[in-house]
């Protein structure tokens, strides 16, 4: 071979190597590319799982009216949402006594009874602190202690309003241990989800507000109710003292058996409190009294009689005293008259006549 046909082969080689560098080099930066574009997709992927998650977790909250329910949604958020492998939330007093709410991720509930009341983390949230954060690298004593007691290296903590006394704080606790934490979110201070973190236990606390407002008006629209059937009952069972040591009972309307038990109670107490001798009961208002109701005044008039005073029935209508007749009730003891201003009077000439 020539040396002009040797050169010009050498060239070729050198071309040919130089395309086939240039060659290797775009393939490794398509491959780092392609890794880049998985890892991005994973990423992608991970954020529309969390998006999704949390978007379901806010329409719960959404619904909820307790705290229980809306603590449980918190703690689940943090797992399955946030991707943290525990999640718990505390009641901490003025005192920074600690009392666990809700849990996720531990195998059973920690005993944060332990923790002193000069901890960092419960001083901090209870001075009003947004946010507080603490990592591997946290050396003081009383962020140590609470750590190994929720298991966590690295943490983050978010208040979520104040507690049932107003005077202390309610708060979410995310975190991991470092045997785990590769698989996991980790806590670093200027990490997006901790941000995104902290926008979700504001949420919380907001719903929290919310279902104590609800709590309040349902509780006050109970004690409203309770007020106005006291009053109704109070209305419907009417005692009036016609005389000295004389009680009236009118009954008016239909009766039942839950009336006629209130009424019966609301006698005897009034009997007591008036030292009464005598109590009539004048049902001319009342025209329908079925079997069971004829039996409830009948056990009226002899509760009345252990109470040491006389009873007497006024205003009997047909229809009422055929329904006695059909009982069979035993009223040899009760005195009746046919109407209230009868048995007044004969009481007051009786009356008259023993003094």
């Amino acid at each position: 071979m020539s040396d002009e046909a040797e050169a010009d082969l050498r060239r070729q080689i050198a071309e040919l190597t130089a395309r086939n560098k240039d060659l290797s080099e775009q393939v490794k930066r398509l491959v780092r590319t392609e890794a880049r574009l998985f890892a991005f997709q994973e990423e992608l992927d991970l954020q529309r799982k969390t998006y999704l998650f949390l978007a379901n977790a806010a329409a719960e909250l959404a619904e909820s009216k307790k705290a229980e329910e809306i603590f449980r949604i918190a703690v689940n958020a943090t797992l399955y949402g946030f991707y943290f492998q525990r999640g718990i939330i505390l009641a901490a007093d003025e005192a920074g006594s600690l009392k666990v709410l809700e849990r996720n991720g531990f195998d059973e509930t920690p005993s944060v009874a332990e923790v002193t009341a000069d901890n960092h983390l419960v001083t901090a949230l209870l001075r009003g602190e947004p946010r507080v954060t603490s990592t591997e690298e946290d050396t003081r004593s009383g962020m140590v202690a609470l750590k190994a007691i929720l298991l966590m290296d690295e943490l983050v903590a978010l208040p979520l309003g104040p507690s049932d006394g107003h005077e202390g704080v309610i708060f979410l606790v995310a975190g991991n241990d470092l045997e785990h934490a590769s698989l996991h979110t980790r806590v670093r201070e200027d990490s997006e989800v901790l941000l995104a973190l902290a926008t979700f236990a504001s949420h919380v606390r907001t719903t929290l507000e919310n279902a104590r407002s609800y709590e309040e008006v349902l509780l006050r629209s109970r004690r409203e109710e309770e007020a106005r059937k006291a009053a109704i009952r109070e209305l419907s069972t009417p005692i009036i003292e016609v005389w000295k040591g004389v009680l009236c009972l009118p009954v008016v309307g239909a009766l039942d058996s839950t009336r006629a038990a209130t009424m019966t109670d609301t006698l005897l107490r009034a009997i007591v409190e008036k030292k009464a001798k005598c109590a009539i009961v004048d049902i001319t208002a009342s025209h329908v009294m079925d079997s069971s109701t004829v039996d409830d005044f009948l056990r009226m008039t002899r509760a009345v009689r252990l109470l040491g005073a006389d009873c007497i029935l006024t205003g009997v209508n047909p229809a009422v005293a055929q329904a006695m007749v059909d009982m069979g009730g035993d009223l040899s003891e009760t005195m009746i008259y046919r109407t209230l201003r009868v048995a007044l009077q004969r009481y007051v000439e009786g009356f008259a006549e023993d003094r």
